[in-house]
């Protein structure tokens, strides 16, 4: 907020010139100092003074980028913003592919009960199809039974419209390839009413901890979103290249510098532009021939 609206130029117009009025101010302390030993045999103490400089200049590179936002057109901004595009940002602007604890017919496998995903299906158990990782929903607390909740909601007038009578609460089990328990989807889950709820089988202690099943299922997420559902990264001058060859179908645009597109054949890339405004001058430049294309944010 302060960014925006304090001062003619934003807040960070301010932090810039305490910047430099505080390092220019230390240089010539220094300066001084070092004049001054000419007719003195007081030894001059540099550790503060670079203190402030490396100080200022620290100041200067956390307000760069921002104060280059707020002052656009400005010939030092121009420059900010070239050095900033050079830097590729973790940024994902589409979606991130199936999510490791989502259930997915893609990554887990179910040919057990009604595999329909309800956590009230304690039956189904869903395997991994690419680790040796299986989970079901295993009942962790119970509150009284549906017939007595919903009674008790009539009873002091609830209004039943949405009303879940059963109160019963599931998690997700975590089992190895042998079907041991692992541990559950949260730590505190684990009660007596959950442990009654395993088999024999799944109640062995398993040679696999919660935390290594967990990083080994988070790994593999991470490698098939990097590998199968993230945009491939190319320079601005490419990027333009592809908007105005008729191939790009959608133009994924955000409040910075970051552009991603998607092409007709399915393939994504993204980029960012060398300064504000490069993509708006690009499509008015193309014209009709890029009219077609869907620009969303």
């Amino acid at each position: 907020m302060l960014g925006e609206t304090a001062l003619d130029h934003g807040f960070y117009h301010v932090i810039v010139w305490i910047a430099l009025i505080a390092m220019l101010a230390t240089l010539l302390d220094y300066a001084l100092t070092i004049y001054a030993q000419r007719s003195s045999s007081a030894k001059s103490g540099w550790g503060l003074p670079m203190v402030n400089v490396f100080a200022g200049l620290g100041l200067l590179s956390i307000s760069a980028i921002p104060w280059a936002h707020f002052n656009v057109g400005h010939p030092l901004s121009d420059e900010i913003y070239k050095a900033r595009a050079l830097i590729a940002p973790e940024h994902e602007f589409v979606g991130s592919g199936p999510w490791p604890f989502g259930i997915d017919e893609v990554v887990w496998r179910c040919d057990v009960g009604a595999c329909d995903g309800d956590p009230k299906n304690t039956e189904s158990i869903y395997h991994h199809r690419h680790l040796d990782i299986s989970f079901r929903y295993v009942l962790y607390s119970q509150c009284m039974s549906p017939e007595f909740n919903l009674a008790t909601a009539q009873a002091i007038d609830v209004d039943m419209t949405d009303f879940g009578a059963d109160r019963r609460r599931t998690a997700r089990a975590f089992f190895d390839e042998e079907g041991r328990f692992i541990g559950p989807q949260y730590r505190w889950f684990t009660t007596p009413l959950m442990w009654s709820q395993l088999t024999e089988l799944e109640k062995r202690n398993s040679s696999v901890s919660f935390d290594r099943a967990m990083t080994e299922l988070a790994t593999w997420y991470n490698e098939d979103r990097r590998t199968n559902h993230m945009p491939t990264w190319t320079e601005w001058e490419h990027l333009s290249e592809l908007i105005i060859s008729e191939d790009t179908e959608v133009i994924h645009r955000t409040s910075g510098l970051l552009v991603g597109i998607q092409l007709k054949d399915g393939s994504e890339y993204m980029g960012t532009q060398a300064r504000p405004g490069d993509l708006d001058n690009l499509l008015t430049k193309c014209g009709v021939d890029c009219e077609q294309i869907d620009v969303v944010r």
